[in-house]
């Protein structure tokens, strides 16, 4: 969120402008820009493009100019024009310089691992990998690498972004790239560090850097197109199918998939059968303009059996026990949209990220518990059935305008606008006595809506050479609404029947406002990094049931951390940092409602939740010797958590209780949210 000015320099004339590669729009670095003075050409003056692709050239005179640009590998530019003062000159596009020789045939055994500067580089045919499989097994064969949960690591370090000939066609999605990419295709395996995406625009150096494997293409194979199908099977007709196709011809990407399996079980137990079909589309327009589109359908369907039994050991001379047994069967149908267009002119990014999401789902459910009661002995018992159904609509889009003026300052501003509305209706019938006679139905419905905005701006500029300031404020409202209206009916032949209606209507409300200072310092051994913000939270909620609340609570936060790393020239770096960050209970958890959705498993808010503060110390370790095929790295934390959020659960037993002021039938449990004690932990 930041970014970058500096006043010219003393000159007659002053000529700008971006060199780019033809086909590609991350900019061309060190490119070679020469000026001639026309009516004097022994005078010249030259510049070379910074890692963007931008160059800045000052001139001591004016008038007709003529400017050389080149670059090894490709063609050069060359044109003449009248230079005046400030000149933008505008985008000029390089193309390769092809040259077409003898074939000459040269044998020489490759080195399976290079290191050339900060890129490791892995020659793919040197490691063993089986056929007919993807990038995914070439990084589980190479050494450094690691999968643990899903995440890439190398020497300890999560990998951000797979690219593919410097191509972000997969966005942050490492896995997705690695299990999408033939590993006939891969002839290397770049990895470096490079500027996160929102600071390769403003090409200001903060000392953040992400890290990020490259595959390289096989020259013969860059424009593609991949099938891939698959298929298992197992015992209790367990099954799964799955079918895919990637188009690439840079710089466009096409890709879709087709997938069902019942092979996911569910937390209580039975199988989920699920159903994905997703079509992506990658594509890069007049070389400035960047668009990526996903559209997905997910139909999902689990079917769930639990059996539960407990005893209660409070009274040993009395059987205290409970059994109960569980039914559920769940439908989910959901289609979503998502995307992101970006479009560079001149110094301007304009980011725009459309999302939308539509579900529809249904529930049926049963319950059956029986238990004792402690003093006659008398079977107690309760059966429950329920059918819901729901309709959810989710979406929203940010957007981001960032400015880079001369590489001296900048500026950021984003918008970020969210929004939902729910519907639903349940119907449940219950009893509870021993005789099974007592029976209620419940039926109730539910519609609420949530609207959130958030908006933030920054300014940034380079303080020395090596050191940068910034400076952000951001805004976050948000609002919810919920309308909740339950009838509740007794059959007539209770004596002494009682019909009611609850109607219980919930406003909430919350605004936040910070303000976030950052000055770093990066420069060829030593960095430093100093970030601190402050953030107010306001909260405030409005509920009819069971007590009418109005309350408000305001909170005040601290954000910040500090790092300072050193780099050795030999290869190797050493991290220290040190963070502390909080976070307030949001209004629903503050207040006082019931969640009686189900009569056996209570939920309740606790108003006497404080923030959480948590501290961490981090030290990081990385050997990666320039000419030597190995690396080493590892990290260790220390972590501090003040006032930490668990869950309290209080049982009734056997018979009905009253727990914090609220009825609980025998065999239920009332649960709420509390602080517990600090925690300390260490990793390695």
């Amino acid at each position: 969120m930041l970014f970058l000015l500096c006043a010219p320099a003393a000159g007659q004339a002053r000529l700008e402008g971006r060199v780019l590669e033809l086909g590609f729009d991350a900019g061309l670095p060190n490119a070679s820009v020469l000026a001639t003075n026309l009516a004097d050409t022994t005078i010249i003056s030259g510049v070379t493009t910074d890692r963007r692709g931008f160059f800045d050239l000052r001139l001591d005179w004016s008038g007709e100019t003529v400017v050389q640009i080149s670059h090894v590998g490709f063609r050069t530019f060359r044109d003449t024009l009248a230079v005046d003062g400030r000149t933008d000159f505008g985008v000029i596009t390089l193309a390769p310089d092809i040259v077409d020789l003898e074939e000459v045939e040269v044998a020489a055994r490759r080195e399976r691992m290079t290191i050339n500067g900060d890129t490791v580089e892995f020659y793919a045919g040197g490691f063993y990998v089986p056929r007919y499989t993807y990038a995914e097994s070439l990084v589980a064969a190479l050494p450094g690498f690691e999968v643990i949960g899903g995440t890439v690591y190398y020497l300890g370090k999560p990998v951000d972004r797979v690219l593919i000939d410097g191509r972000a066609y997969f966005g942050a999605e490492v896995m997705e790239a690695l299990q999408a990419m033939p590993i006939e295709m891969i002839e290397t395996l770049q990895l470096y560090e490079q500027l996160p995406e929102n600071r390769r625009f403003s090409g200001v150096d903060d000392g953040s850097r992400e890290q990020v494997i490259n595959l390289v293409t096989n020259p013969n194979m860059r424009r593609a197109l991949m099938l891939s199908a698959g298929g298992s099977g197992g015992s209790a007709d367990r099954f799964s199918l799955e079918s895919g196709a990637n188009l690439l011809d840079a710089p466009l990407q096409v890709s879709g998939e087709l997938e069902t399996d019942n092979t996911l079980n569910a937390s209580g137990g039975g199988i989920t059968r699920r159903d994905r079909a997703r079509v992506s589309y990658n594509n890069t327009w007049n070389e400035n303009t960047r668009v990526r589109m996903t559209v997905a359908s997910n139909q999902q369907d689990s079917e769930t059996e639990s059996q539960v039994s407990r005893t209660y050991l409070a009274q040993a001379d009395a059987p205290t026990s409970y059994d109960e047994s569980r039914t559920s069967d769940r439908k989910t149908l959901s289609h979503t949209l998502s995307g992101s267009i970006r479009h560079t002119f001149g110094r301007h990014q304009l980011t725009f990220n459309p999302r939308l999401l539509v579900m529809e789902n249904e529930l049926f459910s049963t319950l059956n518990g029986t238990s004792l009661d402690p003093v006659s002995l008398t079977p107690r018992t309760i059966s429950t059935g329920t059918e819901g159904s729901g309709n959810s609509l989710t979406g929203g889009f940010s957007a981001d305008w960032q400015l880079n003026e001369s590489d001296r300052w900048g500026m950021l501003a984003s918008l970020n606008l969210s929004f939902s509305d729910d519907s639903g209706e349940s119907f449940q019938t219950s009893s509870f006595d021993p005789t099974s006679s007592f029976l209620k139905t419940t039926r109730e419905t539910v519609e609420s809506g949530d609207l959130s905005v958030d908006a933030s701006a920054g300014f940034m500029r380079v303080a020395g050479e090596n050191g940068f300031l910034s400076i952000d404020f951001s805004q976050t409202t948000s609002r919810r609404v919920e309308d909740r209206l339950a009838f509740t009916r007794q059959p007539d032949d209770v004596a002494e029947r009682i019909d009611s209606t609850l109607s219980n209507d919930h406003r909430g409300s919350s605004a936040s406002t910070g303000v976030n200072l950052h000055y770093g310092y990066s420069a060829e051994t030593v960095g430093l990094d100093l970030n601190a913000g402050a953030r107010r939270n306001t909260r405030r909620f409005t509920q009819s049931f069971p007590v009418l609340e109005d309350d408000q609570r305001t909170d005040y936060l601290l954000d910040g951390s500090l790092s300072a790393s050193r780099r050795w020239n030999s290869g190797g770096k050493v991290t220290a940092a040190y963070s502390i960050s909080g976070s307030t209970p949001s209004g629903d958890e503050l207040s006082r409602s019931v969640d009686d959705s189900n009569p056996l498993f209570l939920s309740v808010g606790n108003p006497d939740l404080i923030a959480t503060i948590q501290h961490e110390l981090k030290l990081d370790a990385n050997i990666k010797k320039r000419d030597a095929p190995w690396g080493a790295g590892g990290r260790l934390t220390f972590r501090l958590v003040q006032n930490p959020v668990g869950t309290e659960v209080r049982y009734a037993g056997s018979s009905d209780q009253v727990l914090l002021g609220i009825p609980v039938p025998a065999g239920g449990q009332l649960m709420r949210s509390v602080n517990l004690d600090s925690e300390r932990s260490a990793g390695l």
